[in-house]
C-alpha cells in the first residue's frame, strides 16, 4: 500500500514458483494506491486483487493483521534532513555508541550487541554513519539500533555471503538476522546490503528475521535473490522501507505489513 513500484517489477507482479504446483491457493496478494512503473497493471496475476476505496483498505488496518499492535512505534513519520552538528551528551548505561570516533564503546553493531546484558533491559545502540562490514545477530530482545542523532551522513552494513537454494537457511546466511525468540526489537534508517552478486539458485539475503514484534523504520534492504525473508514464527513491520532485489526478494511463511516507501 503507497508505495513506489519500480520498473524491474514484471507486470504480472508474480512469477509462479513452478508449473505443475504453482501453491497460489492460499496466497493473499493486494494492492492499494501504488505508483511508479511496476504498479497495479491489467497483466497481475489473476489471483491479485486491486483495492480502489478505503472499506476495502480496512481490511488490512493493523488491527486486523495484528492482534496488537502496541509495540509497533506509529510516531515514526521517515528520515528528515540532517541538522547542524551538535555536542552530543554523555549517554547512560542503557546506551552504547558504535564506530571509530573518540565516543564510541564497541567498534561493530555485533560487538556491541555482544556486550550488552542479557537481562531483558532495553538497551539502545547508537551507530556512528560509515560503511560496516559485518553480519549481524540480533539475540537479545528489547534492543534498538538507529544511527547516531545530529551527525551527518549514512549508516550501511554489507557483507558478501550466498548459499544455494538447496541447502537449509540458518542464522549464519543473512546480512542481518532477527534471531528466534527475541522480541521487541527496532531498526531505524540504515541499509543492509548483501554484496553478492547474482547467480542462479544461489540466495543472497539482506535480512533473515525470525523473532516477534520487530519494526524497520526507514530501513534499505539490498540484495539479489531472496533479499529479505520473514520466517517463522515472526511478526515484523516495516515503515517508510526500501527492498530491492531481482528475484523472489520478498519471501517467507509468516506475518508482515509494508504500508510505504518503496520495492525495486
Amino acid at each position: 500500500m503507497n508505495s513506489y513500484i519500480g520498473p524491474h517489477i514484471a507486470p504480472a507482479g508474480w512469477k509462479i514458483w513452478s508449473a505443475t504446483s504453482p501453491n497460489t491457493d492460499g496466497v493473499t496478494f493486494a494492492e492499494y494506491s501504488n505508483v511508479g512503473p511496476g504498479a497495479w497493471n491489467s497483466a497481475r496475476a489473476t489471483f491479485a486483487t486491486l483495492l480502489t476505496d478505503s472499506s476495502q483498505v480496512a481490511n488490512y488496518t493493523l488491527s486486523a493483521i495484528f492482534p496488537s499492535a502496541t509495540w509497533i512505534d506509529l510516531s515514526y513519520s521517515g528520515t528528515l534532513p540532517n541538522p547542524p552538528l551538535v555536542p552530543r551528551p554523555s549517554v547512560p548505561a542503557t546506551e552504547y555508541i558504535v564506530g571509530s570516533t573518540a565516543d564510541s564503546d564497541f567498534p561493530t553493531i555485533q560487538s556491541a550487541i555482544n556486550g550488552a546484558p542479557q537481562d531483558g533491559t532495553n538497551v539502545t545502540i547508537y551507530v556512528h554513519p560509515g560503511v560496516y562490514n559485518e553480519q549481524v545477530f540480533v539475540n537479545r530482545s528489547y534492543t534498538t539500533i538507529k544511527p547516531v542523532p545530529n551527525v551527518a551522513g549514512k549508516v550501511t552494513v554489507q557483507y558478501n555471503y550466498g548459499r544455494p537454494t538447496a541447502d537449509s537457511l540458518d542464522n549464519t546466511t543473512s546480512v542481518l538476522t532477527i534471531v528466534k525468540k527475541t522480541t521487541n526489537v527496532n531498526i531505524y534508517d540504515m541499509t543492509f546490503q548483501n554484496t553478492y552478486l547474482q547467480q542462479k539458485s544461489v540466495v543472497g539475503l539482506a535480512l533473515n528475521v525470525n523473532g516477534l514484534k520487530v519494526g524497520f523504520y526507514g530501513v534499505s534492504f539490498i540484495g539479489f535473490q531472496d533479499t529479505v525473508l520473514i520466517n517463522k514464527p515472526s511478526t515484523s513491520f516495516f515503515k517508510d522501507c526500501y527492498i530491492e532485489g531481482s528475484v523472489d526478494f520478498i519471501w517467507g511463511t509468516r506475518l508482515a505489513r509494508h504500508p510505504s516507501r518503496g520495492l525495486a
